[in-house]
């Protein structure tokens, strides 16, 4: 027994910190939530929660400006994707549709994707994992983008 609980334990942080390769991404994933430290976005729900922590630093005018921002981003979240195919990337947010090319780069157990957008906009390197199956984007410790294969 104690075998067997060692082997699921490697499985699962083999899967943890396994590197992310150029086929791995390729396809189309759906957006299923969002995290920027503010607020957190059910995007298969459109709905959205802030951050107590957040919330409470607000004025009454503030918090109902960021509900308003915050649902307008989660009705956008709920139809958004993000697709790979070769070295090029395309993210579609509500109407809008980002494209560029992108380039992974490893560093020991961490993998990490740099996009430079077509219409020249910035070059923002992000960890990228795929953990249980779900492609999670993550940048700065806060913002984090969790995406599930079509």
């Amino acid at each position: 027994m104690k075998k067997i609980l060692t082997f699921i334990l490697f499985i699962t942080v083999a899967n943890l910190t396994a590197q992310v390769s150029q086929k791995d991404l390729q396809g189309t994933w759906k957006l299923v939530s969002y995290k920027d430290g503010q607020a957190i976005i059910d995007a298969v729900k459109g709905t959205f929660e802030l951050v107590a922590d957040y919330k409470a630093t607000l004025t009454p005018e503030e918090l109902k400006e960021e509900e308003r921002n915050y649902a307008i981003m989660a009705k956008q979240y709920k139809v958004s994707t993000l697709a790979f195919k070769d070295n090029t990337a395309r993210q579609i947010i509500g109407e809008e549709t980002y494209t560029g090319t992108f380039v992974l780069t490893d560093y020991e157990k961490v993998t990490e994707i740099t996009i430079t957008e077509s219409d020249g906009g910035p070059d923002e390197p992000a960890e990228i994992a795929i953990i249980n199956k779900q492609l999670v984007i993550s940048m700065d410790g806060e913002f984090e983008l969790v995406y599930k294969k079509q």
